[in-house]
C-alpha cells in the first residue's frame, strides 16, 4: 500500500517527497504521510487533493477501507533567487 501512496503522490508536481506510514485500526487503515513541498504552492489545496487521491486509489486497488489520511508538511523548499552580477 505504501507504493500506492507514493504513486498517487507522483500526480502532484508540487510534492517533492513523500514518506507514507500505515496504521491498522479496528475500523480500517489510517494513512500518515510526511510531505516535502515545492515553493509557491497553495498548501491546504494541495494537501486536500492528495488526501482524496490517496484514499480513492488505495480503496480502488486493494478494496481495503481507509479511515483517515493525514498529511504532515515537514518543510517547504524555498526558491532562492539567482544573483545577477
Amino acid at each position: 500500500m505504501k507504493d500506492i501512496v507514493i504513486r498517487s503522490g507522483y500526480d502532484f508536481p508540487a510534492i517533492r517527497q513523500l514518506q507514507p506510514h500505515l496504521r491498522q485500526r479496528e475500523d480500517g487503515i489510517e494513512v500518515l504521510i510526511y510531505a516535502q513541498l515545492n515553493p509557491e504552492v497553495i498548501i491546504p489545496e494541495t494537501i486536500e487533493q492528495l488526501q482524496v487521491k490517496v484514499k480513492e486509489d488505495i480503496e480502488r486497488f486493494t478494496g481495503i477501507r481507509i479511515v483517515e489520511v493525514k498529511v504532515l508538511v515537514r518543510n517547504v523548499e524555498v526558491a532562492h533567487p539567482s544573483r545577477v552580477r
